[in-house]
């Protein structure tokens, strides 16, 4: 463990299909270098993503993060609901699968609530 320099890169791409749905693109490299100068490891990660809003309170994200360099792909999906002003429920789901053995075997799956509620006192 040490500390070097780190840089990232990034690309973001838009295209509102239509007023409810968008679809992205999301390109980042990573560069990491060592105490002496000399470049440690580079990293791309490719995550398309889709948006949709089903009305103006409630919206439903999808993407996908694949990782050529550890073969470490994840799926991820998020319902959000603006049930009052600044206040959120959130449900996602995330699933890892390991395709080092060429299997896309699955490592982890994760179903998460969340509540943000705004007290006005």
């Amino acid at each position: 463990n040490y500390f070097a320099q780190m840089g990232t890169n990034n690309i973001y791409l838009e295209w509102r299909l239509n007023p409810a749905l968008t679809l992205s693109l999301n390109l980042s490299n990573t560069l990491e270098w060592k105490r002496d100068g000399k470049i440690e490891e580079i990293s791309w990660v490719l995550r398309p993503i889709l948006q949709y809003a089903l009305n103006k309170d409630i919206h439903f994200r999808i993407y996908a993060e694949p990782n050529t360099d550890t073969d470490i792909h994840s799926l991820n999906t998020l319902l959000s609901w603006n049930f009052k002003p600044k206040s959120w429920f959130y449900l996602a789901f995330n699933e890892t699968r390991d395709n080092s053995a060429g299997k896309m075997s699955l490592k982890d799956r994760i179903v998460v609530a969340k509540i943000r509620y705004l007290f006005f006192l």
